[in-house]
């Protein structure tokens, strides 16, 4: 998987000359397009500058006949007064647009600046193809001396600078004008005036005087065509908006090989036509052998341009293909074991290392998590120590930036520094994995070879930690979920453990409860059928008359009696029913016959009350499928409520019809939290069984305790009406147990209330024929 020792010295050479291709590779960040805008920002500055200096410097050499500011080398020509004049105005029109936040004042002096350059560039011209004289060439200075020639007034501005001044002109004043999509006019015109200097300066770098004896060229100074390229290149960059300084100044691949391929196409033509001119100068060759040593001379030059080119885009390549290699593998895993091997060979290809170290935190230790060397170097891989301040590598995760070291034996700082010094290693990089700014861990190359790291390494390398870094932090996010779950499988396992033994606690208890009151109920009813006997002979005079009194005090042991009879059936019931040893035994029922014999029995009950119980059943014979005794028991029950709760001379209504489950949802408790809930039966036909009083009335915040064990409702006309609390509570069971449903509702005290029972009909059996 990894190279040998040869190419890893090979891979070193090959790659780790960080070309500006390589660079450009790097995908730029917000704050790198800031500053490739704010980079060149200068360059328009200096040269408004340097046109208005330049030109302040020679009016101040005409005015006051210094001949070192008017021409600086004395066989050359002068800069003209109105030239200078020119490019003051032009100057101060390019400063005043250096930027295009430039206020309505400023852009209107601009624009006057640079329309009476252009014009004068235009009323020159016009005085070379009309040959006429407007005297434009005395108007800053009176006072001339130079060249005269065929061509040549004195003072007037060269064909080419007026050309030149007009172009400029015009550029400045369309500087901010888009047209036909992203065209802009002002850089063409720009590199135009660019040109025509060009000329002039490569024909005075070849030594040539004499072309300002050519007409388009009289008078032109070799600063003249200096200021007109510096202006042209200011113009350029004076809004970053313009193609070609957005194109060959852009942080891509494509810019950096433009920009070298551009100095190549300047320079070589340049250097090539130098060497013939001198070649023949001397009389080293003819003209035909200087014209073949310019074609081998601009070959070999662009070949090895080309090759050059070609080798940086290439590196550049496979540094992108490394960091979408590795951003394709570790973005489908989470562990760093599966994808480190790619991860450290392509490494290995851009930076060469003996080993290679990837460390993170694990709770409070940091572990090395992935690790690789060479024989006989340690691999690290699982290594885990306690931070304590004296690591490189924790020095990193601090600091958040990277450590280079050159030559470790000479700038050792830190304890395992001095350890790998004693393995031989003699260059050493430590560099952070960042997430969201913080550092999850760090990756370190270790090399034998001192100075096998610069600067460009951490440049380069720095875009290949972050997918690391994030499958790093991915990685302990794993850890941290898989901990949880572990921990809270832990806790859910000790809970359950916990809930059985409490189930079976209560189970137990539940079983011993039921047992006790099964003996309780059964010892409990022997002496009290004893009382009650003898107190029913009593209350019928069996053994002989009684006084009044007596009578009433054996009506009490009597009544007592039958009530605690009551009690004690009604907690055995519930138990049965809690134990599910409550067993049913349904048959067919006629209802109307059923409730009338069940209000028949409460008769006594209302009489003494003088309450009114009214009976309304349905013509319709009805049939219910119910164990009769546990029937009668859930309709005494609800009765007996509606009675002791039901004021004398009140009203008792006992309703009964046939209901389909579509008609209602039934409002009801749970009997275990006296939550309220709304059910719905399952589907099929039932009876409903309205029991309705003009009792007492119930507050809506009480509904919610009726069926709840040993409940009292306290208000104050029941105080004297005190129950057991379990009628309700075995009489909803009941009625669930039959496969139906109960429910109590009521307007507020003093309103009555309504208690409901639904149950399932009997299916119906079709007569034999």
């Amino acid at each position: 998987m990894f190279n040998s020792n040869k190419e890893r010295t090979n891979s070193k050479k090959r790659y780790f000359t960080v070309s500006e291709d390589m660079r450009a590779s790097i995908p730029p960040t917000q704050s790198d397009s800031h500053q490739l805008a704010s980079r060149f920002r200068w360059i328009p500055h200096a040269a408004s500058a340097s046109a208005v200096a330049v030109g302040g410097l020679v009016l101040v050499g005409w005015w006051l006949d210094v001949g070192i500011l008017k021409a600086p080398l004395p066989e050359y020509p002068a800069m003209m007064a109105n030239t200078a004049l020119a490019f003051v105005l032009i100057g101060v029109a390019l400063w005043l647009l250096r930027t295009a936040s430039t206020s309505g004042r400023g852009r209107r002096l601009s624009r006057i600046c640079a329309s009476i350059v252009a014009l004068i560039g235009l009323l020159t011209l016009s005085e070379y193809l009309f040959v006429w004289d407007l005297g434009i060439g005395r108007l800053p200075a009176t006072d001339f001396q130079a060249p005269a020639g065929p061509y040549h007034v004195p003072g007037r501005i060269a064909f080419a600078s007026a050309l030149n001044f007009v172009v400029l002109g015009a550029a400045l004043l369309l500087l901010d004008v888009k047209i036909r999509g992203d065209y802009r006019p002002a850089e063409h015109l720009a590199v135009t005036v660019a040109a025509i200097a060009l000329l002039t300066l490569v024909a005075y770098l070849y030594g040539g005087t004499e072309i300002h004896q050519l007409y388009p060229f009289t008078t032109v100074a070799p600063h003249t065509a200096l200021l007109f390229v510096v202006l042209s290149i200011g113009v350029l960059f004076a809004r970053s908006q313009h193609r070609i300084v957005s194109i060959m100044m852009s942080d891509t691949v494509a810019a950096a090989a433009m920009r070298r391929l551009l100095v190549v196409a300047i320079l070589l033509p340049i250097s090539a036509g130098w060497v013939r001119l001198i070649g023949q100068r001397f009389g080293l060759f003819g003209t035909e052998f200087g014209l073949a040593l310019i074609v081998v001379f601009a070959i070999v030059a662009l070949t090895v341009s080309v090759y050059w080119q070609a080798t940086s885009l290439i590196q550049a390549e496979e540094y992108q293909c490394g960091i979408n290699e590795i951003s394709v593998a570790f973005s489908g895993t989470t562990t760093i074991e599966d994808t480190f091997p790619v991860f450290a060979t392509i490494i290995k290809k851009i930076a060469s290392y003996d080993r290679i170290c990837v460390v993170a935190r694990d709770g409070e230790k940091l572990v090395a998590i992935a690790s690789w060397a060479t024989l006989p170097l340690q691999c690290f891989r699982g290594k885990a120590w306690r931070p304590s301040g004296e690591t490189a590598v924790e020095w990193v995760m601090d600091h958040k930036t990277p450590r280079l070291v050159r030559d470790l034996p000479l700038e050792q700082r830190f304890a395992d520094e001095a350890i790998v010094v004693r393995e031989g290693i003699r260059s050493t990089l430590v560099l952070p994995l960042m997430v969201g700014g913080e550092a999850v861990g760090t990756v370190t190359l270790d090399n034998r070879i001192p100075g096998a790291y610069t600067s460009d390494s951490v440049t380069v390398l720095t875009g290949f930690m972050e997918p690391l870094a994030a499958a790093v932090r991915n990685a302990e996010l794993h850890a941290q979920v898989v901990r949880y779950t572990h921990e809270l499988e832990d806790l859910v396992e000790a809970r359950t453990r916990e809930l059985q033994t409490a189930n079976g606690h209560l189970a137990e208890a539940s079983r011993h409860k039921s047992i006790f009151l099964t003996n309780m109920s059964h010892e409990l009813r022997t002496p009290l059928n004893s009382i009650i006997g003898f107190s029913e002979l009593l209350r019928n005079q069996t053994a002989g008359p009684l006084i009044a009194k007596q009578a009433r005090y054996i009506d009490h042991i009597y009544t007592s009696g039958q009530h605690l009879l009551v009690l004690i059936n009604d907690l055995l019931d519930l138990s049965k029913v809690e134990a599910g040893k409550l067993v049913l035994h349904p048959e067919p029922i006629a209802l109307s016959e059923a409730l009338a014999a069940a209000v028949q029995d409460i008769r006594p009950l209302t009489d003494t009350k003088r309450l009114t119980l009214t009976l309304d059943v349905d013509t319709a014979p009805i049939t219910i499928a119910a164990d009769p005794v546990r029937f009668k028991q859930i309709i005494y029950n609800m009765l007996s409520n509606a009675v002791k709760f039901t004021p004398e001379e009140g009203r008792i209504t006992v309703t009964a019809r046939r209901v389909s489950s579509s008609e209602f949802g039934v409002s009801s408790v749970e009997p275990e939290t006296g939550n309220s809930k709304l059910k719905t039966a399952s589907l099929g036909e039932f009876v409903e069984i309205t029991v309705a009083d003009t009792g007492i009335g119930i507050a809506a915040e009480d509904l919610s305790r009726l069926f709840a064990r040993f409940s009292q409702i306290e208000i104050e006309t029941t105080k004297r009406l005190k129950g057991s609390g379990l009628g309700l509570v075995l009489t909803r069971q009941l009625v669930e147990l039959h496969g139906g449903t109960i429910a109590i509702a009521s307007d507020g005290p003093g309103q009555g209330s309504t208690c409901t029972v639904r149950l399932p009909l009997a299916p119906q059996v079709k007569p034999e024929t």
